[in-house]
C-alpha cells in the first residue's frame, strides 16, 4: 500500500505523479552511487561482489535469486530543508541472456548494508567469497550483522519499476513513492539505506546485469537525478495524542520515540505486545483522515474510519513500522487517525488505542 495524498492532491496521485506546491525555484543535481553490491542466493558459502564491475537482479537459469543494492549520499549532496520534486534512477544493463521485458523494482532498503572488497571474476554472475563488511544473502554486514530476513530487509512495494529488455540505458521514472524515499533520505539521513533492486523471481532466466559504480565506463555507472526546490515550506507544529476510546481499548500502540511526524521523515510507532495479544501472528496498521468511535464486539472500539484509508499495512508482530511522510507543503497541519488490529493464532482480533496525528514541518 502507498501513502496517499490529501484531497487537494488526489487527481495527481491517481495519475501516479507527485503533487507539489507551486514552485519558486528548481534546481537539478545528479548523484553517483556511493555504495553498491549484489545479494547472491548461495549454493555454497557466503557470496558477494562489493568491488565488482556489475550488480544483478532477477533469477538465474539455475533458479538462484540475485538482488542488487545501491546507495546515494542524498543528505550530503542537497541543501537541508530542500523539497524534492522529481527523482529518476539511471542504470545501464550490460547483459541480458533473456531479452524479453522483465520488471525490475526499486524497494526502499530498511537496514544498513555493506560493500566490502569481494570482486567476482569473469561475467561476475557467480559472485566471490564474501569479505569483511560485505553484504550477503544472510548478512547485511558480513560476518556478524545478519538481515532480519534472508535476501535483505526492504519495503514490500516497489517505489519505481522499469521494464528491462536487452542491453542499453534504462531509467526508473519519478513516482510519488520514489520522491518520498529521497525526501526521507534528506530529512532523516539515518534512514537512508538506499534501495534493493529486485527483478522478476518467478520463472528461471530472468536475471539482468547492470554496471556498478566501479565500472570503468564512467558515464554508464548508476546515477540518481534529482529535481528539487531549495526553499523550505512554511512551518507548522506536529502533534501526537493517544486516544483509548469509549469503551477504552488497551494502550498498546505507542508513538515513535523521536516525536510526532514531520515532512520528509518516516513515522515509526510501535506496538507493545508485552501483555497485548502476546502470541499475535499479525499486526494490521490503519491510517485514515477520519476519526470515529464505534464499538465492534468482540474486537473492541474502532477509532479510525476504514473507508478510503490513506495507508494500511500488514506486519509481522515486532517488525519495524515505517510510514513515509512526503515533503509536500499541503501536508502541514493534516489531521490523521491511526490504529492497529492484532490477530492471534485462532484468528481472533483485538484493537489498540488510536494515535491521533498532526503533520508538522521540519
Amino acid at each position: 500500500m502507498k501513502l496517499a495524498y490529501p484531497s487537494s492532491c488526489l487527481a495527481a496521485l491517481l495519475a501516479s505523479s507527485h503533487c507539489s506546491p507551486s514552485l519558486s525555484a528548481q534546481e537539478e543535481i545528479v548523484l553517483e552511487a556511493s555504495r553498491d553490491n549484489t545479494l547472491y542466493e548461495p549454493l555454497f558459502g557466503p557470496i558477494s561482489n562489493g568491488a565488482g564491475d556489475f550488480l544483478f537482479a532477477g533469477l538465474t537459469n539455475l533458479e538462484s535469486k540475485r538482488r542488487g543494492l545501491v546507495y546515494f549520499d542524498v543528505a550530503g549532496s542537497l541543501p537541508s530543508g530542500a523539497r524534492v520534486l522529481q527523482v529518476e534512477l539511471e542504470m545501464y544493463c550490460s547483459k541480458a541472456s533473456n531479452t524479453l521485458p522483465k520488471e525490475v523494482g526499486l524497494h526502499r532498503a530498511l537496514a544498513k548494508w555493506g560493500e566490502g572488497d569481494s570482486d567476482a571474476s569473469n561475467e561476475e554472475g557467480e559472485g566471490d567469497d564474501a569479505q569483511p563488511g560485505d553484504a550477503t544473502w544472510f548478512d547485511r554486514i558480513f560476518p556478524s550483522e545478519p538481515w532480519t530476513a534472508p535476501g535483505g530487509d526492504f519495503a514490500a512495494n516497489a517505489s519505481s519499476t522499469a521494464a528491462i529488455e536487452d542491453i542499453g540505458d534504462y531509467k526508473w521514472p519519478s513516482t510519488a513513492a520514489l520522491v518520498s524515499d529521497v525526501q526521507i533520505f534528506l530529512g532523516a539521513p539515518e534512514l537512508n539505506h538506499g534501495w534493493v533492486v529486485v527483478g522478476e523471481e518467478l520463472g528461471a532466466d530472468s536475471a539482468k546485469r547492470f554496471n556498478s559504480r566501479e565500472n570503468s565506463v564512467v558515464e554508464r555507472r548508476p546515477r540518481l537525478r534529482i529535481m528539487f526546490d531549495p526553499e523550505p515550506c512554511a512551518g507548522g507544529p506536529a502533534g501526537e495524542v493517544l486516544r483509548p476510546g469509549l469503551p477504552p481499548n488497551p494502550i498498546a500502540f505507542l508513538p515513535q520515540p523521536g516525536g510526532a511526524p514531520v515532512l520528509g521523515s518516516a513515522w515509526a510507532p510501535q506496538v507493545d505486545h508485552t501483555s497485548f495479544v502476546p502470541d499475535a501472528i499479525l499486526d494490521f496498521l490503519l491510517v485514515s483522515e477520519v476519526a470515529t468511535n464505534v464499538e465492534v464486539p468482540p474486537f473492541g472500539t474502532l477509532l479510525c474510519g476504514v473507508n478510503q484509508p490513506i495507508w494500511q499495512q500488514a506486519l509481522a508482530p515486532g517488525a519495524p513500522i515505517s510510514v513515509p511522510v512526503p515533503d509536500d507543503c499541503s501536508f502541514v497541519g493534516l489531521d490523521l487517525c491511526s490504529q492497529v488490529l492484532s490477530v492471534d493464532p485462532y484468528g481472533v482480533g483485538q484493537l489498540t488505542n488510536a494515535i491521533d496525528l498532526v503533520i508538522g514541518d521540519r
